[in-house]
């Protein structure tokens, strides 16, 4: 599903194509987001970087039904997920190029600056997805190696003391073989006036380290490594991945082993082994296949430590029925082991189902799926209690119109959770929009509704424009954001209020140098607050905790 974040280079302006193409991995092959039959939204790097997207939290605001809760590593998707702890496995779990990180925190360590995108894909993942995706999952591409030299530098100054000097380079060493290597360096003092003098809300104290290198054996067979390592100054974090792919005519095969190891107040350390089987052309029947293999130890301060290990087998089709209408399905099934203080063994099954229709640049879907893992709210899965099971019913729209100048994307979903108060029944409606009016001015928008079922906002808005033009010999750019949120509580009655936010920026280019003047939270200086009252009903109500106002200066080149 396209993302309405509307960035328009000097070089797209004179061409008829003004919309940026998105692309989604969540396939074998990366496939264009507005053919993808599915709910879901991609960030560019272009969107990132134009828009100031640094923080899950600020990435939440532009994305529909999504939510950082701020508590741990607790984010949520159409109210499903919360808060992790004592080594649950969350709800909306992180990927990194495919690669399972689970907690959300791994995430905000470096801006996303060195990412070729994020993919906010909606909806129980239980098939497609590795590991737990119950309520939808976030994967991070990062900037792969490339057959050209291509390098980035980022410095940023801000309110709060906030510095960031990040660099990124990347391209061939020989013929054959290219590298790919990131650092940042960032830091901000506590938030002023934020209401509490020992809160310690908005520090940053992070470094990162991030190389990749891709060996091509030959035209048919390649070999990646990836070693990353990051510093807060809650948590340490290391990962390394291996992934080896062969062509087989039509087919291909991949291997994918991966490592993590995380210190902190939640130590944790996991091991993933993925082999897959999947066909590469666009025939009448199209399959992938694979066996996973996790294994985590996780501790945490006044919890019993944690081990868990999970075995899956899954199988996708996808069934050419005509030139317009296609079959999708998969089945997965899962042999999960948790070791607490007491043994719990799971085996259970996900499906997926789902068909398509195309017609004249529209694309009409049907999906229903299900889901395994904790929905989050009162309940929690310990040792001794029972995952949730949820499966889903959705029904959606893509299009393209004026010449893919006008792109539009729709999706209503239905939820049926077990021990969900009122019957078990949810549900939601999901729209964006993305227009390119001209050369110059474009326009965008997402809104999301829920039917207060589950713990997330009635309604949820984000509006986005972008206007270009050209003054002297530098290119100018200006960007007006606005987001909403209704006032949600949980399922504990304790409520955060609503959010009601203005961004602008302001940049000038020239060459390869780019200087961007930015303002968050334009119509409010000072909106963090812990206050609490008690609500006529007993429940407590807590203002949400949002940045005060900043603003800042970044220098970016980009070669």
């Amino acid at each position: 599903m396209a993302t309405f974040l509307l960035s328009l280079t000097a070089a797209q302006a004179t061409s008829a194509q003004l919309l940026e193409e998105q692309l989604i991995s969540a396939y074998p092959a990366p496939t264009p987001l507005i053919s993808a039959p599915e709910a879901a939204s991609v960030f560019s790097i272009n969107e990132l970087d134009r828009f100031g997207i640094n923080t899950t939290a600020e990435l939440a605001l532009r994305s529909p039904g999504l939510l950082d809760l701020r508590q741990g590593d607790g984010l949520q998707l159409r109210g499903i997920g919360g808060p992790t702890a004592g080594g649950q496995s969350p709800a909306v779990p992180l990927f990194s190029d495919g690669v399972y990180l689970g907690e959300a925190t791994a995430a905000d360590v470096a801006n996303f600056f060195d990412l070729e995108r994020i993919e906010v894909r909606r909806g129980p993942g239980g098939v497609s997805s590795g590991y737990n995706a119950l309520g939808g999952a976030i994967n991070l591409q990062t900037a792969a190696p490339t057959a050209t030299w291509q390098s980035r530098v980022v410095a940023d100054v801000g309110s709060d003391d906030y510095r960031a000097l990040q660099g990124l380079i990347r391209g061939p060493i020989t013929d054959q073989f290219s590298m790919s290597v990131a650092g940042s360096a960032l830091s901000q003092s506590p938030w002023e006036d934020h209401g509490r003098e020992t809160d310690n809300r908005g520090e940053r104290d992070n470094q990162y380290l991030r190389g990749a290198f891709t060996y091509h054996w030959t035209n048919l067979f390649y070999s990646s490594l990836q070693v990353m390592r990051s510093e807060t100054a809650d948590s340490d974090l290391d990962s390394a991945y291996l992934l080896n792919e062969v062509a087989l005519g039509d087919h291909r095969l991949k291997y994918l082993a991966s490592w993590n190891q995380r210190d902190g107040n939640l130590e944790t350390e996991s091991t993933m082994h993925e082999l897959r089987w999947y066909s590469d052309s666009d025939g009448e029947l199209e399959f992938d296949n694979g066996l996973y293999w996790y294994q985590r130890d996780s501790e945490a301060a006044a919890r019993p430590a944690t081990k868990t290990q999970a075995l899956s087998a899954w199988t996708q089709l996808n069934w050419s029925l005509a030139d317009a209408l296609q079959l999708r399905g998969g089945l997965r099934y899962t042999d999960e082991e948790r070791e607490a203080e007491q043994t719990q063994e799971d085996g259970y099954w996900d499906w997926r189902l789902g068909l398509d229709y195309t017609w004249r640049d529209q694309l009409l879907y049907a999906e229903t799926s299900s889901g395994h893992g904790n929905a989050g709210g009162e309940k929690t899965v310990n040792a001794d209690s029972e995952m949730d099971s949820l499966s889903s019913l959705t029904l959606g729209h893509k299009g393209q119109y004026l010449g893919d100048r006008l792109q539009t994307a729709a999706a209503i979903y239905h939820y049926d959770l077990d021990d969900l108060e009122g019957g078990g029944h949810a549900s939601g409606l999901e729209a964006e929009l993305r227009w390119a009016w001209n050369e110059q001015l474009s326009l965008g928008g997402s809104w999301a509704y829920n039917s207060g079922a589950l713990p997330a906002p009635r309604h949820q808005v984000a509006l986005f424009t972008s206007f270009q033009w050209r003054w002297s010999w530098v290119q100018m750019a200006a960007v007006l954001e606005y987001f909403y949120r209704d006032r949600y509580c949980s399922q504990s009655q304790q409520c955060r209020s609503s959010r009601n936010q203005w961004d602008g920026s302001l940049s000038a280019s020239y060459g390869l140098w780019r200087l961007t003047a930015y303002v968050d939270n334009l119509g409010d200086e000072h909106t963090a607050s812990d206050s609490a009252e008690v609500l006529p009903g007993g429940g407590l109500e807590a203002s949400q905790v949002d940045p005060p106002r900043s603003v800042g200066l970044r220098l970016a080149y980009q070669l």
